[in-house]
């Protein structure tokens, strides 16, 4: 369910975001997609990176993970509309 982002735990958002742009690119029935493709992979990554980093940072490794979260949640909600 693409809406249903915030209940997915952050490996299921970074799957599903994968899964998306991967289905998004190239194709014909997206022609212009309403986010940046290549700038898509971006938040994917560093939420991946946050997510280590919250094991050992304590507080404030966990707010930023969660602003990463967020912004890859908002990317993926773009496309999917």
């Amino acid at each position: 369910n693409l809406q249903g982002f915030k209940s997915q735990t952050d490996p299921e958002i970074v799957a599903t975001a994968g899964t998306v742009v991967l289905g998004v690119t190239g194709n014909n029935a997206f022609p212009s997609p309403p986010v940046d493709l290549k700038a898509c992979r971006r938040p994917s990554m560093t939420l991946i990176y946050g997510v280590a980093a919250q094991a050992h940072g304590g507080t404030a490794a966990t707010a930023q993970k969660n602003n990463q979260r967020e912004e890859r949640i908002v990317l993926s909600r773009k496309l999917a509309h």
